[in-house]
This record gives C-alpha cells, structure tokens and sequence, in this order.
C-alpha cells in the first residue's frame, strides 16, 4: 500500500503540470510575478513568501508552468508532510481527504499564498508534533524558524500559533517554549522592519482601509455552509461531525482541533461585520 502511494505521488505532479500548462494566469498570479521582480521583505498588501516562491524557478524558461511550478511542489510536499504524520494505514485515507478538499487540490495549480501558507502550515504541524514529544535546544529552534516561515507566507498563519498556545497554556511553563519564540520573532523582524519604514501600510490596509459591512445573517450562513462544502465536497458535514464529537487523547490532538474549530469559528465572527473569501481557511485542511 505504501508502495501504491509513492507511485501516486509522479502521476499527480504530471497532471498538475500539465493542466498549469494550459490553464490561462490569473490576475493576481502576474501582480505576485511582478513581486517576484522586486524582492523585498514585504508588500502592500501580503508578506513576501509568494514572490520568493516564483523566483526560485525563475531560472527556467518563462511559461505558466515556471510560474506555478513551486506551488505544484509544496502541494506534493504538504501530502508528503500529513503522510508523516500520520501511521501508514491511515494515508490512503488521508490522501482520499486531501484531495477531496476544493481550495488544497485546487490552490496547487495557481501561483497565490495559499500555497506557501498550507505547506508551510504542514511544517509546522509536522515540527509541532516532534516538539511536543521532546523538548530539545535543536527542534526548538527548528520549531521556531517555521513559525517565521509561516508568517511570511501569509498572516492567517498567526491563527495557527495562536490556537496552538490556546490548546496548550502548560506551554508558558517550559523553558523550551520562550525559545521557539525568541527565534520566531528574530526571523521575522525584517518583515517587522519593512512594516516601520513603510508607515504599516499593510496593518492599515487589512484592518482600517477594507471596507467594513453591515450585518448579514445570510452571509455568516453561506460562510458556514462553504466551510462544510470546503472540508470535502460529499465528506464534509461526516469529517466535521467526527472532528466535533473527538476527544482529543494527546496535545497534538488537542492543538490540531482548537486550530481546526477555532480559525472557522474566528473568520465566522469577522463575517458580522466583513465580507469574507473561501480560501482563508485553506491552511487548516492539515489540521482537519
């Protein structure tokens, strides 16, 4: 079985390469090109990760599929990531959820954050679990590195550490911990940085300049309804009647369903007074 799935893994990559080849560029994939001709450490309106991504393979012939050929690869090494982290009878599964999920099969097509946000998201969740195993100098740092990362590929990913540390206040109590924080903060200080020279631009963008909306009832439901929709399109309303109903038996468990619950139930109170987007809540197909 396992086997099966490694050959999976080469039949995937070609049909994504070959529907990047022919499927039109969006337009915020050639506004994320552009970014990826004046690297910096930050952006208007996201953090730089997306623009660093389709520089990498920037080398190669410009084409689409240049363009999207790292996000086609942190899509594969996200799979790869939740396949560790869980026993190898339950991958096929696993892999079946994966690409049930709408925005995760389809965000690896396109050159967008939500690609960098979801694999990175997979690190983390991956580090976090050997982290709460054991509390060593070495995956402490690591821990706090992917944390950094997160951050730079889109800011949704503080929700992850916040739920994190919600699930698991004992986390105060460990020497460990203020380390993982310590190299979290001094990796993402260039961004920091950025933000200080260039007025917070962003901060003002996101949370001052969006318009605001009057209360929809209708809307915070169609948000409620997408969520189901979003976690598998005929499995959503079981995954998250078993996700509701499971007592968490270790803290990675534990974390992994306040970040599940808690980024769903967060993005629904800011549709009281916001309209909201499906792919906000891309990065917790891992954690679900």
């Amino acid at each position: 079985m396992a086997k099966n799935l490694k050959i999976l893994l080469p039949i995937i990559l070609l049909i994504q390469l070959l529907i990047a080849a022919f499927m039109g560029l969006a337009h915020d994939e050639a506004y994320y090109w552009l970014f990826s001709h004046n690297l910096d450490w930050g952006y208007f309106d996201h953090p730089p990760m997306v623009a660093v991504v389709i520089r990498l393979f920037s080398f190669l012939p410009h084409s689409a599929i240049s363009l999207r050929l790292g996000f086609i690869l942190m899509q594969l090494g996200s799979l790869l990531l939740l396949w560790k982290l869980l026993p190898l009878e339950k991958r096929w599964y696993a892999t079946l959820l994966f690409f049930a999920f709408p925005l995760a099969s389809f965000s690896g097509l396109l050159a967008l954050p939500d690609m960098p946000l979801l694999f990175m998201s997979a690190l983390y969740c991956f580090f976090l679990q050997d982290y709460l195993r054991r509390q060593t100098w070495s995956n402490s740092v690591v821990l706090g590195l992917t944390i950094a990362f997160l951050l730079y590929s889109k800011y949704h990913g503080v929700l992850l550490i916040f739920f994190t540390i919600l699930a698991l206040p004992k986390l105060f109590k460990q020497k460990h911990f203020y380390l993982v924080a310590l190299v979290a903060i001094v990796f993402f200080l260039p961004h920091v940085w950025w933000q200080y020279a260039h007025q917070f631009a962003t901060i003002k963008y996101h949370f001052i300049e969006r318009p605001s909306s009057d209360f929809s009832l209708k809307r915070s439901v169609e948000y409620l309804l997408l969520q189901v929709l979003m976690a598998g399109v005929l499995v959503g309303p079981f995954l998250w009647f078993k996700i509701l109903k499971f007592k968490s038996e270790t803290d990675f468990d534990r974390a992994m369903k306040f970040i599940s619950v808690g980024v769903v139930v967060f993005f629904f109170i800011s549709t009281f007074s916001k309209k909201f987007e499906a792919n906000w809540t891309v990065f917790i197909t891992i954690s679900l």
